[in-house]
């Protein structure tokens, strides 16, 4: 079976970790078109979700990676917003952290998150996590 093509919105500030996610997928065997927003406004916007775009601009992305601490709105509001879009709900969504936290574990899931992952980023970890969505999705 062929490997699906990705097309991934990485919502992250940091941007050594931004770096990290890019080289990972350029390794992995998917053909990854990566997007990145360094915030969840931006995020919002890219996929239509703020006041002033219609539906029909919506962008559909594959699978989102969505840091929890974001300069301008906690990634789990974030989350929280792009699931009550009809468009979006059904979108994988990874929660990104350098916590080790509990609770965050808990508020991912909560927020409508498919899965948790911890940084750093590994290509393991992150082909894994990939892997496993695509095919339960299949």
């Amino acid at each position: 079976m062929p490997y699906p093509s990705l097309k991934v919105l990485l919502i992250e500030d940091d941007e050594s970790d931004i770096l990290t996610a890019r080289r990972i997928f350029d390794r992995i065997p998917f053909h990854t078109k990566v997007t990145i927003a360094n915030n969840g406004k931006d995020a919002l916007k890219i996929l239509g979700t703020d006041e002033d775009s219609s539906s029909d601009q919506m962008v559909p992305f594959n699978l989102l990676l969505i840091d929890i601490t974001l300069p301008d709105i906690c990634g789990f509001d974030v989350l929280k917003e792009i699931r009550i879009h009809p468009r979006l709900r059904f979108i994988p969504a990874i929660i990104l952290t350098g916590s080790k936290d509990a609770d965050d574990i808990v508020l991912s899931y909560a927020s409508g998150a498919n899965n948790f992952m911890e940084k750093p980023l590994t290509e393991d970890k992150l082909m894994n996590i990939v892997t496993a969505l695509y095919f339960e999705a299949a």
